[in-house]
This record gives C-alpha cells, structure tokens and sequence, in this order.
C-alpha cells in the first residue's frame, strides 16, 4: 500500500532507507479503510506494527464507529509484545499458526473469525 497508494513522500523516505513515520503509515491505512469495498471490514496485514499505530487505529475506529473484530497478529519477538499485550489487554488477540499451508492458515483465520462475535 505505502509504494502504491503511499505518494511522494512514503515513496521518498522509503527510497532513502527510513522508515515511513507512523502518522503517514496510519492516515494511509485510514484512507484506505475509508473506500467503499473497506466497509464491511479488512483484514490488516502488517499494520499496526507498533503500539502508537496501534492506538492510533483505535482512536480512528471509535471515531469513525467501527471496532476491531479480532487482532491476528503474526509474532515478530522484538517488535510485537506491546502490541499484542494492548489487544489482550482489551479481549482481541487471538492467534492463528502462521506455520502451517497457507491453505490452513486461511482456512484457521476464516473459522476464528466466525467464532468471534462482532462488538
């Protein structure tokens, strides 16, 4: 999304070899949720990566009157704890083995999901 949708400046600070701040990485996201096929939900891959984003996501959704179903988040040790303690913290988090057949894990995503009531 950044290298499509992200313009000049993701494109420039990308090219540079930094990382896109997260209030540009957000209101990306955020524009993107805002399109008409994003309305009755997406899945996020990938974002949030930190736990500003993360709470920018949530602030955006009560804003805008939606709610996170669930956080599947793929565990990246160094980076991901304090994301994942914010989602259990608030009941979201459940996990999904990113190990297995994509075919699995799609299928265990879908099922988990379905699980899940809607808030």
């Amino acid at each position: 999304m950044l290298r499509d949708e992200g313009g000049r400046t993701a494109n420039a600070v990308m090219q540079a070899g930094d990382l896109v701040p997260d209030d540009v990485v957000s209101q990306l996201v955020f524009a993107r949720l805002e399109q008409v096929d994003a309305r009755r939900g997406a899945v996020l891959d990938g974002f949030p990566r930190n736990l500003a984003q993360a709470q920018a996501l949530d602030r955006w959704l009560a804003d805008h009157g939606g709610a996170i179903r669930a956080a599947i988040l793929r565990v990246f040790l160094e980076d991901m704890p304090p994301i994942l303690q914010h989602y259990a913290e608030r009941g979201l988090l459940l996990r999904v083995d990113g190990n297995q057949a994509i075919e699995d894990v799609h299928r265990q995503i879908i099922e988990t999901l379905r699980e899940r009531p809607v808030p």
